[in-house]
């Protein structure tokens, strides 16, 4: 996911842009952070975003490297200060690598505290993101709970069954009956899928997480409007 400063829609330099400039700045930051590049493009690169954009970048391009926005190295060209705010390829990689070993130890049920635990990625530090660090160790896993206590999913649910529900309950860090009606009522409500019940577990189980059950409900909410938005 592409990351920029705050203040990027008030720079100076970006706002005496041309158009066109602008348009092949912001493309180029998201090609960069989709194909994990490092700020980095090259001819192939360039080829592919005049055929997006529709026109000739060769005088964008000067436009950006002399406003100081783009480096040239001969044939290829740096996004300036791209790293700065985007985590590097090979952080993106082994991060994405945890998440589907994550994932894959929850779908065989064998999801240990160590893989829900939030880790921090060396780029995120709480004082540059104003965050402060906690001040206690985050808690061990609950127990399962009883099958009693789970209540039952609505049909919608397609495969559905109470153990994929323990498991995001286990994801989400839910130790109180209330936080678990909450979690339940959200699947019944917005009709949540096998998918969107996976998709929520992977978000809660995501690094740098601090609000698990939050960023599970979140996550479903979110699964269930863009399926409406599709439909």
């Amino acid at each position: 996911m592409l990351r920029l400063y705050d203040e990027f829609l008030d720079d100076e330099t970006i706002l005496a842009l041309t158009h066109p400039a602008y348009r092949l700045h912001v493309s180029a930051l998201l090609y960069c952070s989709n194909h994990l590049t490092d700020g980095r493009l090259n001819l192939r690169a360039m080829r592919e975003l005049q055929a997006k954009l529709g026109y000739r970048l060769t005088r964008n391009v000067r436009e950006l490297v002399r406003a100081g926005l783009w480096i040239e190295h001969g044939n290829t060209w740096e996004i300036r200060n791209y790293l700065e705010f985007n985590p590097a390829a090979v952080t993106v990689k082994r991060e994405r690598a945890k998440a589907r070993e994550r994932m894959r130890k929850i779908r065989d049920g064998r999801v240990t505290n160590d893989d829900v635990t939030p880790e921090r990625s060396p780029e995120r530090s709480p004082a540059r993101y104003g965050e402060r660090s906690p001040a206690v160790p985050y808690p061990s896993l609950p127990k399962p709970l009883k099958p009693n206590e789970l209540k039952a999913l609505p049909t919608s649910y397609e495969g559905g069954h109470d153990e994929q529900l323990r498991r995001l309950m286990l994801a989400a860090r839910v130790h109180h009956t209330t936080d678990a009606d909450k979690l339940v009522r959200t699947v019944r409500s917005h009709h949540s899928t096998e998918a969107d019940i996976a998709w929520a577990i992977e978000a809660a189980t995501g690094p740098g997480v601090r609000d698990p059950l939050a960023v599970a409900l979140a996550e479903l909410v979110k699964r269930s409007n863009d399926r409406r938005m599709h439909a």
